[in-house]
């Protein structure tokens, strides 16, 4: 991220404007999860970054769907973790349902109530969304460190770059 900051005339940060908050959380998490050669990799995928800002809910929801997405691929063992990764999975899903984007029925936590979740989010303000997205999708990427390689870590960022990056680019 520090990269990205220079490359886009920022002064030096590891949280730069022109990045999406969560993105930049993502490539943080897996820039620490990977192995030294792997980092080159990353680096590469700077130029990438830039213009992915400004953040919205239905941008930091689908990125954290595909964090945890990524991390139940092989499921932890731990219940407790488990049960984290699942739990931000469904509410990133119900984020995206109210963003108008269609999920399947079967994929809907048991006893739904579309009124409470509209009203859950007209309460919260979209910078503490976004900074509860920030620590899912670094949750996540850690989980998924135990289990993958850093091959698919990196894969990993780059959907989520892809998801973000701005037509065009």
């Amino acid at each position: 991220m520090e990269l990205v900051s220079v490359l886009n005339g920022e002064p030096w940060t590891d949280h730069p404007r022109c990045v999406h908050p969560v993105l930049a959380a993502v490539a943080r998490a897996v820039n620490d999860a990977v192995a030294a050669p792997a980092r080159e990799r990353v680096v590469a995928l700077a130029p990438q970054m830039i213009a992915t800002a400004p953040a919205d809910e239905d941008s930091a929801a689908r990125l954290v769907a595909r964090c945890a997405e990524h991390a139940l691929k092989r499921p932890p063992h731990d219940p407790s973790l488990r049960y984290e990764l699942e739990w931000d999975l469904r509410h990133a899903r119900r984020r995206l349902m109210r963003a108008g984007h269609r999920v399947p029925a079967s994929q809907w936590p048991a006893g739904h109530r579309r009124h409470r979740w509209t009203d859950f989010l007209e309460r919260h303000n979209l910078r503490r969304h976004v900074q509860r997205a920030e620590a899912q999708v670094t949750f996540a990427v850690r989980a998924a460190a135990a289990h993958s390689t850093d091959e698919e870590l990196l894969e990993l960022l780059k959907a989520c770059v892809t998801d973000l990056r701005p037509v065009g680019r």
